[in-house]
């Protein structure tokens, strides 16, 4: 009867919303360290205090959590983007009432700011996980990307199309990912840039500094796309 009241505690213990958390962060420590086949269910419900049964029961399967635990680590895009979608709103409005080419930039600028603070600090394991995926691109990683990178992609083109009036698909389509790649060579390119700067490239301080230089670099390729179309 011990036995049993103990087994009935557990299975309780595993509904409540912590039980699921601890299994998020259980899967965040093993599967970035391990990668999804080298880690069990049982290795996972060890580290996160849970029975076995408790994989199944929030999330269905070992599967279902390694895409949940993308999710959860990248869950700071998703509490920002409210924010990117109105600073384009803004510019959009300001653009049809004014034409105004300063208040574009003002939003690209803001935007840019924005994205870089916010991922450049994610949860590193999240991260390891993410590009362990991108060697063998699975299904997970494809929805993460239209989760997460899709909606934030979006507005930057949105950005762009306005500061290049006029100009194909293409042509935005080069600039967007211009400078989503310098936003995201921070995380990178960490050795690097800490052997040629002697600086810490998350360090707030200098995340604020290059924020600064890539908005100012970007607005004024820009303005020479706009004065040099060909």
């Amino acid at each position: 009867m011990k036995q049993l009241l103990k087994s009935l505690d557990v299975a309780q213990a595993d509904t409540l919303p912590d039980a699921r958390t601890r299994l998020l962060e259980a899967a965040l420590q093993l599967f970035s360290a391990k990668g999804l086949d080298a880690t069990s269910v049982r290795e996972l419900a060890s580290v996160a205090a849970t029975n076995v049964a408790a994989v199944n029961y929030h999330f269905g399967s070992k599967e279902a959590l390694h895409t949940e635990v993308l999710r959860y680590g990248f869950r700071k895009l998703t509490e920002i983007q409210p924010q990117l979608d109105a600073l384009l709103e803004t510019a959009r409005a300001e653009w049809t009432r004014t034409a105004s080419i300063t208040a574009v930039e003002e939003g690209l600028t803001a935007f840019i700011h924005l994205f870089m603070i916010t991922t450049s600090s994610p949860d590193e394991r999240c991260l390891l996980i993410f590009d362990r995926e991108k060697l063998a691109p699975s299904a997970a990683v494809q929805q993460i990307i239209r989760e997460f990178f899709e909606p934030v992609g979006r507005v930057l083109s949105g950005f762009i199309a306005l500061l290049l009036p006029g100009r194909d698909h293409q042509a935005i389509m080069l600039s967007t990912y211009s400078v989503i790649s310098q936003c995201v060579h921070l995380r990178n390119a960490r050795p690097a840039i800490r052997h040629f700067t002697n600086r810490e490239a998350l360090d707030p301080e200098f995340v604020a500094l290059m924020a600064a230089h890539i908005s100012t670099f970007t607005l004024a390729a820009l303005r020479g796309m706009r004065q040099n179309p060909a």
